[in-house]
């Protein structure tokens, strides 16, 4: 957790050495940066009503797997805002509005998930109101737990939410 990668080193001349384009793809709409590991890289989209977690390959763009669900975010912009974090073999995802989710890293296969406004006792106009543009961190995976902010209203907040990593269990 050093916010750096040790073993790649760039040119730091672009003029003499730029970098050189190995493919691009158009992708949807959204916020989130990707995470990439062993040559693959992950990314949340938001893919007309459906907000999606998407894979492909680092090397190619080739797509290789995509989970979704009925969902969009459309206050100040389209989409979703987190990026994945991909831990142990699994990516674990957090939607714009609270749709936590832990999938299969080769697959995309869902292992468990968690609707955060629902199990708060929130609304979405609760949500919209107090966060203004949507659940952007990312999972934060130390250990066995998978961390986020909560939220809720008066009576059922969590300033935090830890749940088992492998099973969902809070």
């Amino acid at each position: 957790r050093h916010a750096a990668v040790d073993h790649i080193e760039l040119d730091p001349d672009w003029e003499e050495n730029p970098p050189r384009l190995l493919w691009r793809k158009a992708i949807g709409g959204g916020f989130s940066a990707f995470s990439v590991v062993n040559g693959f890289a992950v990314t949340m989209e938001q893919r007309g009503e459906e907000e999606q977690v998407t894979c492909y390959a680092a090397a190619s763009g080739q797509h290789q797997w995509t989970s979704s669900w009925n969902e969009r975010f459309t206050t100040n912009g389209v989409g979703p805002r987190s990026t994945p974090t991909i831990s142990g073999g699994r990516v674990y995802a957090l939607g714009a509005w609270g749709h936590l989710v832990c999938l299969n890293g080769s697959t995309g296969e869902v292992i468990w998930k968690h609707e955060l406004l629902w199990e708060l006792g929130m609304h979405w106009s609760d949500e919209n109101r107090s966060v203004r543009f949507g659940r952007a961190n990312s999972p934060l995976v130390t250990g066995n737990l998978v961390v986020v902010p909560g939220g809720g209203v008066s009576g059922k907040c969590a300033s935090l939410l830890a749940f088992d990593a492998a099973t969902g269990n809070l």
